[in-house]
């Protein structure tokens, strides 16, 4: 995937975040089947994305999701990881 399709993910991530029906944990269930899933840390060559998309992927790693559903993550832990993807995006916009 190049640049643009993670640009582009990133984008779609926030924008559903930021619009998105339901609670904050619904939400982010959403944006990691429909964006995060999709992308891998090969994608980001900066060291300071490469840090947050491993803090983005880290509740998968743990098994705190299953089947597209997120399970023992709190409100607060979904609001932290919702702003490390909207700081994600911003990186990959610095970048240009």
């Amino acid at each position: 995937m190049d640049k643009h399709s993670a640009w582009e993910r990133l984008y779609l991530a926030v924008e559903s975040l930021a619009s998105g029906e339901g609670a904050i944990l619904s939400r982010l269930e959403n944006v990691y089947m429909s964006h995060i899933l999709a992308l891998n840390e090969n994608e980001f060559q900066d060291e300071k994305a490469k840090t947050l998309f491993k803090a983005i992927v880290k509740p998968i790693e743990d098994g705190k999701m299953r089947k597209g559903q997120i399970f023992d993550l709190s409100n607060e832990e979904a609001r932290q990881i919702s702003k490390n993807i909207v700081s994600l995006f911003i990186n990959i916009i610095d970048q240009d």
